[in-house]
């Protein structure tokens, strides 16, 4: 038996804008219950993709106060994954 993508997604797609703080970060993972949020430019197209662990790591290694921007992989970095239509 395969395992899909829409196997196991979740079905909340929760974004941010890339100059979104680190605090409001957090606090969308927690209302949405989620563990990524998805970064987007002022036009809503998305540039990458947060996650807890990146925020951790930021948060202990170098980064105390910022933006979502600072942690962001470049766009180059970016992969949309969609579900199976069939």
């Amino acid at each position: 038996m395969s395992i899909e993508v829409q196997d196991v997604m979740g079905r909340a797609a929760v974004a941010v804008p890339a100059d979104a703080s680190f605090a409001g970060v957090v606090a969308a993972m927690e209302r949405f219950t989620v563990g990524a949020v998805t970064v987007t430019d002022a036009g809503l197209r998305a540039t990458g993709v947060v996650s807890e662990d990146d925020l951790l790591l930021k948060e202990i290694g170098q980064v105390r106060q910022g933006v979502v921007g600072e942690v962001v992989p470049s766009a180059g970095d970016l992969v949309v994954v969609v579900p199976s239509l069939m």
